[in-house]
């Protein structure tokens, strides 16, 4: 996880704080506690003041730029940003919890075409970020 903040900020050094993390206004993804990064920082004792809330991962940065807001924001996500939103991208004080992305599909699907295309390319695309090489499905034919 990053935490995008405005460049510049003069209230922020080069880390936050967990004191900051409860004074900053926050920009939040949704429900904020859907998400296990949030629901992390509630164990820690920090409940974040949701300032804006968003229906997309990307937005967040957007967001922070040029104001006083705070964002978790996946650290590959916020690097790709970086470039059109003008953020700095600090660590959290504390040991985030790793984001777990998985698929799941029903057993009657295995031999479907659209299924297969859709497992091999999620497959696929996962390899482009974890630098592991793709594994082919043991059903890359359709019945």
């Amino acid at each position: 996880m990053g935490l995008p903040r405005r460049r510049g900020q003069p209230e922020v050094g080069d880390s936050l704080t967990r004191k900051d993390l409860a004074r900053l206004p926050w920009v939040t993804y949704q429900r904020t506690y859907d998400a296990p990064a949030v629901r992390q920082l509630g164990m820690l004792g920090i409940e974040p003041r949701g300032e804006v809330s968003v229906d997309s991962f990307q937005s967040p940065p957007f967001l922070v730029a040029g104001t006083h807001r705070i964002a978790l924001v996946q650290k590959l996500l916020a690097e790709r940003l970086r470039c059109v939103a003008p953020v700095r991208i600090i660590e959290p004080p504390y040991e985030a919890v790793p984001v777990r992305q998985a698929l799941w599909r029903h057993p009657v699907h295995t031999l479907d075409a659209a299924h297969i295309w859709l497992r091999e390319t999620a497959v696929r695309v996962a390899a482009t970020f974890t630098g592991q090489a793709a594994r082919p499905s043991q059903h890359s034919q359709a019945g």
